[in-house]
């Protein structure tokens, strides 16, 4: 049986712990704009709502593919050796 050495799957796990860093680094950041602007006059108005709701799906879509293609090729490095 083999043993699990940290060293070979420390790629993996920085890559992952990178990843789940900017995810909820990315939520955090969305988060505190819809409450300063709330706050703020403009969250009265529907068309910043519809804006931000916009922004915040594309940039949700674009750290998700964009942290499948990194893991993909972090793991697809590995099996390759």
């Amino acid at each position: 049986m083999n043993r699990f050495v940290v060293r070979e799957h420390m790629a993996s796990i920085l890559v992952a712990a990178l990843s789940s860093t900017f995810g909820v680094a990315l939520l955090l950041v969305t988060d505190d704009l819809v409450s300063f602007i709330n706050h703020s006059g403009a969250g009265s108005n529907a068309s910043v709502h519809a804006v931000l709701q916009v922004v915040a799906f594309v940039f949700i879509a674009i750290a998700l593919y964009t942290g499948s293609v990194v893991t993909s090729n972090t793991f697809a490095t590995i099996i390759a050796g």
